[in-house]
């Protein structure tokens, strides 16, 4: 939306606002998108130290709103100024702004966590993590009911099954992040199927 220097708040503003009225889930780009581009304020500072309770109390806000929506954000925001909503909201934003911006400075145990060789890992690979899952996640529950393994673990198919599709998702993005998101653009760009132009024709 910027080019050349310019920028369009004329334009990415009113459509910004529309977007998260319409789906409010898209709020907490917004917030991503602040933090990002160095925004600060004295009380969202405050908060920063501590993105683990920030975090929770996001999270707590952030469920209670969709309780009040019927579990469903379908309407958007049109009916949310009219109840408890249009205060829950604005609440769960600034929890979340000073959560995102607590993880980025690694503060708190939610930070010093993330920043661990572990977590490093996962976040590289997490894109891929989010494609895999659920297709491998159905390949793993339809082995385990034709096998019969599901029956035979008993009150312990739901903990098999986990640590079976977490291991199985792990393994395949790993596999697809160094393929794909680190290889395939190394190859795109070489680009050796680019046919030359074609010369000039001078004038006879």
């Amino acid at each position: 939306v910027s080019r050349n220097g310019r920028s369009h708040w004329a334009f990415t503003v009113p459509v910004g606002i529309t977007m998260v009225v319409i789906y409010p889930r898209a709020l907490f780009f917004v917030a991503g998108m602040l933090v990002r581009s160095g925004v600060r304020h004295p009380v969202i500072e405050k908060g920063a130290r501590f993105p683990g309770a920030c975090l929770l109390a996001f999270l707590w806000l952030w469920l209670a709103v969709r309780v009040l929506s019927g579990g469903s954000f379908d309407a958007g925001m049109f009916e949310w100024i009219m109840d408890e909503r249009a205060l829950l909201t604005p609440l769960a934003f600034v929890a979340a702004l000073a959560a995102f911006q607590g993880i980025v400075a690694g503060s708190g145990w939610l930070g010093t966590l993330l920043k661990t060789g572990i977590m490093q890992r996962l976040g590289t690979m997490s894109f891929s993590f989010y494609l895999w899952q659920f297709p491998l996640m159905g390949l793993v529950k339809a082995i385990m009911v034709k096998t019969g393994v599901d029956q035979l673990a008993g009150c312990y198919a739901q903990i098999i099954f986990l640590a079976a599709s977490f291991t199985v998702t792990a393994t395949v993005a790993t596999i697809s992040q160094a393929l794909i998101e680190e290889k395939l653009p190394q190859l795109l760009q070489r680009r050796p199927w680019r046919i030359a132009p074609l010369p000039a024709q001078t004038a006879g």
